[in-house]
């Protein structure tokens, strides 16, 4: 139940990718992950807005191509104003449980 503890101080190993953009604040990381239906996934920050798990993978391989799918979409201004959450940790799942909503948009 609380396998995303089994992460805390490891992301330097578990990181995929890592892509920053300064100018327009937007921070798209895709890493290994303990807690969640796919072992990895990408995460989106924009302007200090909470993360938002946009998208899982079954294999590196695949994390890599959808990082770098995200990343061209941010790189070419394409990247979605209200981005969905797309994860499924352990995390997330509680929060729901509690009454939380996963499926609405963010506005980014």
């Amino acid at each position: 139940m609380f396998g995303f503890l089994d992460m805390l101080g490891t992301y330097k190993q578990r990181k995929v990718a890592r892509w920053e953009d300064v100018a327009t604040q937007v921070v798209i990381d895709t890493c290994a992950v303990t807690d969640s239906d796919q072992p990895y996934e990408t995460g989106i920050e924009r302007g200090g807005h909470p993360w938002v798990i946009v998208q899982t993978y079954p294999s590196k391989e695949m994390a890599q191509q959808g990082h770098a799918a995200w990343v061209a979409l941010a790189e070419q201004g394409k990247l979605p104003r209200q981005l969905k959450h797309g994860g499924s940790a352990t995390l997330a799942k509680i929060l729901v449980s509690l009454g939380g909503n996963l499926d609405e948009e963010v506005d980014h």
